[in-house]
């Protein structure tokens, strides 16, 4: 009993879905639609979108054209029209399409957009400053957008110091957004577009900074040198150029700006005495190195940093005692406790090169005091 209701309300349903299909959804000319014209659009879609991803730009048009024909409701192939027009960069033909769209939804965001993306494209400022303040009211981070409206601040013909700096703020503000989303590249030519507006030290400065994170390190260097070039004394400036010769591994170049620092604190010393110091253990001039340290230590007796770097310099040249006792006195100076630390995993690390060191030369009874 309970199976032949279920397969009477089975019945009825299909028939209920079968009316609805022929008789109550309308048709292009407004009277009900059959099967067949559903299936026709289907195949209509089918074809439309196998054209359009062989690249048939042309066909794709005539087979959407066909579909707006069977159903003149159809908003969805408009839009995809108004799209395709716009890559055919027919521009005319797609404002058409969307501003008969924006009168149907007038707060369909994608129609707004290619409304803009078009009025742009024909410079037609006027009509895009109506569909960008529309908009930026919605979407106000998004860097597409403001791109947009920097161009369209760029084609105003008003230059009055209001709109100047309209351009500088929207300029501004796509530049921190490309940066703060890691699009380095894209936040580079904003702030050349920035600094090309208006000369400024900050611009210039954050250029260097992108390079650098955009793994352009060799632009940065250009950049300074040719800053150096107007100002040849600007301690910011060879200070940038000497540690990024550094990162670039072209220590003499690094040398050579480090050299011409005017330090002007002790730490600012310390640094410039380190990284010398580290490039002279590099190019094996170990002398040197001891040379920098001591004459550094006479005047700063206090800081770790150039002891172990003179501890290195005497371990290179396996002086190993002077190379510990330079530890040790360091260690007895020593309160922090990870600083003892480290410093007692340096000692030992010492203690175990000098035995090795013993070692290669078969005196087996200093090697193992050593150890």
């Amino acid at each position: 009993m309970t199976s032949t209701i279920f397969i009477i309300l089975l019945l009825i349903a299909s028939l209920i879905i079968f009316a609805l299909y022929k008789y109550m959804i309308p048709s292009s000319d407004g009277a009900p639609r059959t099967i067949d014209e559903y299936e026709y659009e289907s195949k209509l879609q089918k074809e439309s979108a196998y054209s359009y991803h062989t690249g048939d730009i042309d066909k794709t048009i005539k087979l959407t054209s066909r579909a707006i024909e069977q159903n003149p409701n159809d908003v969805v192939s408009k839009f995809i029209l108004g799209k395709l027009y716009v890559e055919k960069k027919q521009y005319k033909r797609a404002l058409e399409l969307f501003e008969e769209l924006k009168q149907i939804n007038k707060n369909h965001l994608p129609t707004r957009e290619k409304l803009l993306e078009c009025y742009v494209a024909v410079n037609n400022i006027t009509k895009a400053e109506k569909e960008l303040n529309f908009i930026i009211e919605i979407k106000p981070n998004d860097i597409n957008i403001l791109h947009t409206q920097a161009l369209i601040y760029e084609k105003n013909k008003n230059t009055t110091a209001t709109m100047n700096d309209l351009k500088l703020k929207v300029r501004e503000k796509l530049a921190r957004l490309c940066e703060t989303k890691g699009e380095f590249t894209r936040a580079i030519q904003e702030y050349e577009i920035l600094y090309s507006y208006s000369p400024d030290d900050d611009y210039i400065y954050k250029l260097i900074d992108l390079y650098i994170r955009a793994e352009r390190p060799q632009d940065a260097v250009d950049l300074l040198e040719q800053m150096l070039s107007e100002n040849e004394n600007d301690t910011k400036i060879i200070k940038k150029l000497a540690f990024l010769y550094w990162d670039l591994n072209e220590y003499d170049m690094a040398l050579e700006y480090l050299e011409k620092i005017n330090p002007i604190s002790s730490e600012e010393e310390e640094l410039i005495a380190d990284y010398s110091s580290q490039i002279y253990i590099y190019q094996e001039e170990y002398d040197k190195v001891i040379e920098l340290c001591r004459k550094f230590l006479e005047k700063y007796p206090n800081s770790d940093t150039i002891k172990i770097n003179l501890s290195k310099a005497f371990l290179a040249k396996q002086e190993f005692q002077t190379a510990i006792d330079v530890i040790k006195d360091l260690l007895a100076e020593t309160t922090a406790v990870n600083k003892e630390k480290n410093l007692q995993n340096y000692l030992s690390d010492l203690f175990g090169q000098w035995a090795v060191y013993y070692l290669k030369n078969d005196n087996y009874q200093e090697a193992f005091e050593k150890l």
